[in-house]
């Protein structure tokens, strides 16, 4: 996950003087907004939700006309009625200040000890029955939970108090930190106190957190914290009071009101998007040799189909914990821990996991292009922007123009993908390991896919960064793209996040049996990827060289090719059942890319371009 900034309250505490109180007015809200639940529209870049618990998470300014009351009665056991609005006007204040100006309103003069005796008596009143939740609030926590906003409760109350009181109305488990009036050194709104102490402990800048007031004392003490209030007026203050505010920067009835379904469900960026176009719809491609996906085309290893085969004939019931034990293979496998790993539905849902975490509308995702399709899609349905980065002429990656927009382009994720997908390129791993040290307040996800191919891998410093993620496939080196399944290699923290979001049975236990066993018998897999890359790669690109074809090898399990008739070759090679993928876009045009199989398919592959070359139908 990526590193936030933290903030002390020693710090914070030496700030509140009032000759430090010179904030400017609430700035209008930036362009770029995130709507909670369709019902409050907060900064993308807000990290942190910090709200006021009496009149916007609990209607407690009702609740405190009739305990306020029933206290005075059970003292007095008299007459007395505070008005409403006199309860309401107060709420603000600390509780000694709030009774002094309660006590005054009712003619009623008492000692200290008194005084401590009676808001003793108004707690416990407080705290044996619970108030009603606003209506709404429960949803927008919901949301932020989901977009991974935490959430602070800021009280006059002491900590006990705000959560015995969370518990009781079941919120308690919601929220992930709760200030109150029982901090040593602590001052009372409009001091910034609390809202920075909230902010510390959330590990966010103020400046990232909204806070959810509503009184004037509140908005104006989240407003010298530096946050992003939000007035909502079911209590302290009304609407016109704190829309007149200088320190609130939006301001709200209630939360009760959602937005039309439309506008809420189907935001502009997923109606302008398209599906993504699956080669393997493609139904007039004849069978044969598939050299166009990248995929193994080795058979599965005896093995492997001798455990598939006993799975399906033998108990075929699902297991729960063969999966834990598919972790514990693969943290061996890549020398980390367990709890580092995350198996994914293909590394297409380790793709997607990682990306609709960390990008919304407003966010930015630095990528060397042409990437694979994938991330575009993804990021193109979160409303994210494309920062792309192209490779040059040669398909080399861009290692300074990439490191330059890293630093002044100010991405939200940075996707590196070693090597690239459509082109071969690789990424040197001194330069992986020097940008995410470089940006550890980015996340950076390292697409490994092929690693089986190059050997090269980042995952050791997964155990250091945890900004950095990992993302892998059984799809090219275990001829296991059908049964889909990837997986993660990060820290426990990201982990645990993205985990989250992974639906509990979308892995199948084909895929994991099948895992299972090529890791009980990699030296299998393994002859295949050298036979790939030390065989059958260099006699592929020496054959087509020598046809005077123009090759990039890359780093992968397959070449790219530019001949002088592109189309033509591509469809010769299809007509004799061997199927290349034409690639098309900026530099790639006119180019195909020819997956590697095995030393019978690459020579029969190659017998087949050489004839269609020399005997010139390719011009």
């Amino acid at each position: 996950m990526m590193a936030r900034q933290s903030f002390d309250i020693a710090e914070g505490l030496s700030m509140i003087s009032p000759e430090h109180w010179e904030f400017p007015v609430a700035a209008a809200p930036p362009l770029g907004r995130l709507t909670l639940a369709g019902r409050l529209s907060v900064p993308d870049e807000t990290e942190a939700l910090i709200i006021e618990l009496d009149g916007v998470l609990l209607d407690l300014r009702s609740h405190d006309h009739q305990i306020v009351n029933q206290a005075l009665h059970d003292r007095y056991a008299g007459d007395i009625d505070i008005p409403r609005e006199v309860v309401q006007a107060n709420s603000g204040q600390s509780a000694a200040e709030f009774w002094r100006r309660i006590l005054a309103a009712a003619g009623i003069t008492l000692n200290q000890t008194q005084t401590w005796e009676i808001i003793h008596r108004y707690d416990e009143l407080r705290l044996s029955a619970p108030p009603r939740v606003h209506r709404g609030i429960v949803e927008v926590l919901t949301d932020a939970e989901y977009h991974f906003v935490n959430i602070a409760v800021v009280s006059a109350m002491s900590a006990g108090n705000i959560s015995l009181l969370l518990a009781k109305v079941g919120l308690r488990d919601r929220v992930d930190e709760i200030v109150g009036n029982d901090i040593a050194g602590m001052t009372d709104p409009p001091a910034p106190d609390r809202y920075l102490e909230a902010a510390r402990r959330l590990e966010a800048r103020p400046a990232n957190c909204v806070a959810l007031v509503d009184s004037l004392l509140g908005a104006e003490a989240a407003a010298r914290a530096g946050c992003y209030p939000v007035g909502i007026a079911t209590g302290g203050n009304s609407f016109d009071e704190l829309a007149e505010s200088l320190f609130t920067a939006d301001d709200l009835p209630d939360l009760s009101q959602r937005a039309p379904m439309t506008r809420v469900r189907i935001p502009p960026w997923i109606l302008a998007a398209q599906p993504y176009p699956s080669e393997r719809s493609d139904s007039d491609r004849p069978g044969g040799l598939r050299l166009d996906r990248n995929e193994s085309t080795y058979p599965i290893p005896e093995s492997v189909a001798a455990a598939l085969t006993e799975h399906v004939l033998g108990r075929g019931e699902r297991d729960a914990a063969d999966l834990d034990r598919l972790v514990a293979s693969l943290a061996e496998y890549c020398g980390v821990a367990e709890d580092f790993i995350l198996p994914t539905s293909g590394a297409d849902q380790a793709i997607d996991l990682t990306l609709r975490s960390f990008l919304r509308a407003g966010r930015r995702m630095l990528v060397a292009q042409p990437e694979y399709p994938v991330y575009g899609h993804v990021a193109a349905l979160a409303g994210a922007e494309i920062l792309g980065i192209p490779h040059d002429q040669e398909l080399r990656f861009p290692c300074a123009q990439f490191r330059a927009a890293a630093a002044e382009g100010r991405p939200d994720l940075i996707v590196l993908t070693n090597p690239n997908t459509l082109t071969g390129a690789g990424v040197d791993r001194e330069f992986i390991a020097e940008l995410v040290q470089d940006h550890q307040d980015v996340p950076v996800l390292v697409d490994e896919t092929y690693h089986e191919f190059t050997g090269e891998t980042v995952v050791e410093l997964t155990a250091a960064q945890e900004n950095l993620i990992v993302v892998r496939s059984f799809s090219h080196a275990f001829a296991m793209a059908g049964l889909r399944l990837g997986y993660v290699v990060a820290s426990p923290l990201a982990v645990r996040q993205l985990a989250k979001l992974r639906n509990p049975f979308d892995i199948s236990d084909l895929a994991v049996v099948a895992a299972r066993a090529n890791l009980a018998d990699l030296d299998s897999v393994r002859a295949d990827w050298a036979e790939t890359m030390t065989v059958v790669k260099p006699m592929v690109v020496a054959e087509l060289r020598e046809l005077g074809l123009e090759v990039l090898p890359g780093r992968a399990n397959f070449v790219l090719v530019r001949p002088a008739g592109c189309a033509d070759l591509v469809e010769l090679l299809r007509k004799e059942k061997i199927l290349v993928r034409p690639l098309h876009g900026p530099v790639l045009d006119g180019m195909f890319r020819m997956t590697l199989g095995s030393w019978e398919e690459a020579v029969h592959a190659m017998a087949v371009c050489r004839a269609a070359v020399r005997g010139g139908r390719t011009d």
